[in-house]
């Protein structure tokens, strides 16, 4: 089932889901996954937003960990700016 699907079925059913957003995400993730966690505890766990956000504050801001560097164990170097691209 596609992840759309989901969503909507669960706002269709669920008006907690509709109002708050973390119960949506723990209701999503239980169907989704098969997988329970109480929700108070859930309630606990970073938003996937806040670890997105602070991933690309590592990646993009401190310039650290990288894909290229966990794959081929090279460091990462910024790529070279690019030229302005003439208007024809």
């Amino acid at each position: 089932m596609k992840i759309i699907k989901i969503v909507e079925e669960i706002l269709k059913e669920d008006k907690n889901a509709r109002e708050n957003n973390s119960w949506l995400l723990y209701r999503v993730w239980r169907k989704y996954t098969r997988i329970f966690i109480p929700f108070e505890d859930f309630k606990k766990l970073p938003s996937p937003g806040s670890i997105m956000r602070s991933k690309r504050l590592i990646q993009n801001q401190e310039n650290k960990y990288h894909e290229i560097e966990i794959q081929e164990g090279v460091t990462f170097e910024k790529p070279l700016k690019m030229r302005k691209s003439h208007k024809f």
